[in-house]
Parts: C-alpha cells; structure tokens; sequence
C-alpha cells in the first residue's frame, strides 16, 4: 500500500516488519522517529514531544 499511494514513511517499530519494508524499498520511520519529524516540522513543541515519548515506555519513566 505505501508503493501504491507513493508514502514518504511507512511508520514501523517491529524489526521483522522493518526488515521486509526494506526489502520492497519502502522507506521507514520508527515511532520516535516520526516525532521527532513532527517537532522538526514545528508539528509538535519540544514538551510535546518530549510527554510522548514518555508515553511510549512501560510505567511512564525515563532513564537515561
């Protein structure tokens, strides 16, 4: 479907997915990846950002 609609991204955590959209040449994007896209395209504040990334970790913590 995204050679059909011609996609910039196909947005894709999985890494056997991301192996076959490589494979048929579709680019990808991870999750953290498309916000950082969408921050960079003023989609999205730095805070904004930053909260869902937090969202995307089990119990809502960051360590770094």
């Amino acid at each position: 479907m995204a050679q059909e609609i011609e996609a910039d991204y196909v947005v894709l955590d999985d890494l056997l997915a991301r192996r076959k959209a490589h494979y048929l040449a579709v680019d990808v994007i991870g999750t953290v990846g498309l916000l950082l896209l969408l921050e960079k395209r003023k989609l999205l504040s730095a805070e904004q950002t930053w909260q869902k990334m937090q969202q995307l970790l089990p119990g809502n913590t960051v360590c770094i």
